[in-house]
């Protein structure tokens, strides 16, 4: 899922003019993800066919080692690791950011259960790129704060650069397009809502245009 910020024609604009490719993908284990799927990433790792890879359910823990994303030292990798003890694997979320571009890692830590990753970066318009991992299971009111969180986020920079870009992106587990034709809503629709109120509220706009 990808949301920027502002609209659209600029951020196509911008990412057009700074010749910026990015990759999102939900990669359910890197570790054990199938042979294919991890020799395919690794020759678009050094290839550099990316700018920007971001990467979410890693599965990966602080014993194993950030070259493994990143065997030619080619990339800026920032890693926000499940911790809880709750759940032994999932989750999960990397950033890998071409050293060409001046960066800085803003935040890297769990919200409510939900991996969150931050990071500044300068090329040579500064942008922001937020990633989150959510899990299915999160409940309305942990949703709420991570929302709530992301908004802040979202606007902290703004008093320090004047042409600011956002781009959102990561695994919500909400469902954005659906109808809802009774008063009950179930325990994955709310957070959906929720999460649509917040893309509404913050001037966020889907782009799926790479």
């Amino acid at each position: 899922l990808l949301l920027f910020q502002p609209i659209p024609f600029v951020v196509r604009k911008f990412l057009s003019r700074s010749h910026l490719e990015i990759l999102y993908s939900n990669f359910h284990s890197i570790i054990f993800s199938s042979h294919n799927r991890w020799a395919t990433f690794q020759t678009m790792i050094r290839t550099k066919s990316f700018h920007i890879f971001a990467l979410t359910e890693t599965w990966l823990n602080d014993s194993i080692s950030s070259s493994l994303l990143n065997p030619l030292d080619d990339y800026h990798v920032f890693r926000c690791d499940r911790v809880s003890m709750s759940k032994f694997s999932g989750g999960g979320a990397a950033l890998l950011v071409d050293k060409s571009f001046s960066c800085q890692s803003i935040y890297s830590k769990s919200i409510h259960g939900c991996e969150v990753l931050v990071v500044d970066i300068v090329c040579p318009q500064f942008f922001r790129v937020i990633l989150v991992y959510r899990p299915p299971d999160i409940d309305l009111n942990c949703s709420k704060q991570l929302f709530n969180h992301l908004s802040l986020f979202l606007h902290s920079h703004h008093h320090r650069h004047s042409c600011d870009q956002n781009i959102l992106l990561g695994g919500f587990n909400c469902r954005i397009f659906f109808k809802c034709n009774t008063p009950s809503v179930d325990f994955y629709h709310r957070p959906s809502i929720c999460f649509k109120e917040f893309a509404v509220l913050n001037g966020l706009y889907f782009l799926n245009c790479f």
